[in-house]
């Protein structure tokens, strides 16, 4: 085990990170209400994933700033700084003075945070997975992938559960007067940790090797686009899939439960556990396949079938039987989630290491930043125009949006 140790620096931050997803997105709508002036449930709701999104065009930016030390300066270095900004701008979240205490300067300054978070999440995640990825052993790089997603999970779990006790232990007057609050102040003791382990990280053995050698190149950011910009598009155009995917069926599912489904808010959180515990062993089985199947093949044969399960899990959801709601829902994160399993291994391999901190970035905070940011925004207004039909629509935008990808991969860039 002692072997793998290094593998907790990168665990305890994705922990972090993906735990303050999971409580900002299921409190979205008492973050609206208490930051803008409004009172009914679904604007607030909607206002809650604006802020929630607002993050996401933080996200490029942090990408050059974190990709630059990472390539030049090593990955340690960038797996410690990014996280000890996202730590900054997370504790100060419960600090803000609501909008009755502060009027307008209540939402400017929440959603100062969240830039500032987003901009600290351009290099953290990036880092994560090319930290992940160029330690993981050869052979089991997939496996690692999957690993290294799952502890996602693991953090949204801990949030879903947060956000069901704040229901369970208090009333709805005192979450919005100060128990919204807890879970994030929870959140200090990881992110604290999570510095702790990262000061004691080791390097990458593939970053140490191309320093040696002199290849680290003077401008990381000019140097990618320039002669890697085809492999921008190919890893970018699964990463636009896998994270509407992600924000909208896994880590925003309370709130599709709740708002769009129309369950209660202790139904909805139970149910959302209960469907991050059914695809995580979805998630590492798709690891595993990476390791032997080729990944462009992988790619494809997964694009061909996704749309067969996710379109029939949309149809389940449109039925009148609570089981069979949940098991359509459960078959649509399912299915996405496969993704999520194998995506980090994907862009381990197309591109290359002197510029993978910034590839690597690029490829996730731009698809991210138009996609994953207002997937669950889009979801809602979709709700607005086609009801219970808004499931169904989705599916198939995030379908279409695949098969662009693979003919991008496919027919444009591929030699």
């Amino acid at each position: 085990m002692k072997k793998y140790s290094w593998l907790l620096a990168p665990f305890v931050g994705n922990i972090f990170e993906w735990y303050e997803f999971a409580i900002f997105s299921s409190l979205s709508g008492i973050i609206g209400r208490l930051f803008f002036d409004s009172t009914d449930y679904i604007s607030a709701t909607m206002l809650g994933f604006v802020i929630y999104g607002i993050a996401f065009i933080g996200r490029p930016f942090g990408t050059y700033i974190f990709g630059y030390i990472g390539d030049k300066y090593g990955r340690k270095k960038a797996l410690f700084s990014s996280l000890l900004l996202m730590c900054i701008a997370t504790f100060a979240i419960p600090l803000i003075p609501i909008y009755s205490q502060l009027g307008i300067w209540s939402s400017i300054l929440i959603i100062i945070a969240r830039i500032i978070q987003g901009v600290s999440l351009g290099g953290e995640y990036s880092s994560i997975v090319t930290y992940t990825m160029e330690k993981a052993p050869l052979g089991k790089k997939g496996l690692f992938s999957a690993i290294q997603t799952s502890s996602g999970f693991i953090a949204i779990l801990l949030g879903l559960f947060s956000v069901l006790l704040l229901h369970n232990f208090y009333t709805e007057s005192e979450i919005l007067s100060f128990a919204w609050k807890i879970p994030f102040f929870l959140s200090i003791f990881i992110g604290f940790f999570g510095i702790y382990i990262r000061l004691q990280a080791t390097e990458s053995e593939e970053f140490l090797k191309i320093k040696q050698q002199n290849k680290t190149v003077k401008n990381p950011f000019l140097h990618f686009f320039k002669n890697y910009y085809k492999e921008f598009f190919i890893c970018g155009s699964l990463v636009l899939v896998t994270s509407v995917s992600a924000h909208v069926f896994v880590i925003s599912i309370k709130t599709v439960f709740e708002i769009i489904l129309k369950f209660n808010s202790q139904t909805s959180s139970k149910y959302a556990i209960l469907i991050c515990l059914i695809i995580m062993p979805f998630i590492v089985i798709s690891g595993m396949l990476a390791d032997k199947i080729e990944l462009q093949k992988f790619r494809k044969n997964y694009t061909f079938v996704t749309p067969f399960v996710s379109i029939f899990g949309a149809y389940l959801s449109m039925s009148n039987n609570n089981l069979t709601i949940f098991c359509g829902i459960a078959l649509i994160a399912i299915i996405f989630s496969i993704g999520l399993g194998f995506y980090p291994y994907y862009l381990y391999i197309n591109i290359p290491t002197e510029v993978r901190e910034t590839g690597v970035g690029f490829s996730i905070s731009i698809p991210a930043m138009i996609s994953a940011g207002f997937g669950m925004l889009i979801l809602l207004k979709l709700f607005e125009l086609y009801q219970l039909y808004s499931i169904f629509v989705m599916v198939v935008i995030i379908n279409i949006m695949a098969f662009i990808g693979l003919f991008i991969d496919f027919k444009l860039f591929r030699k």
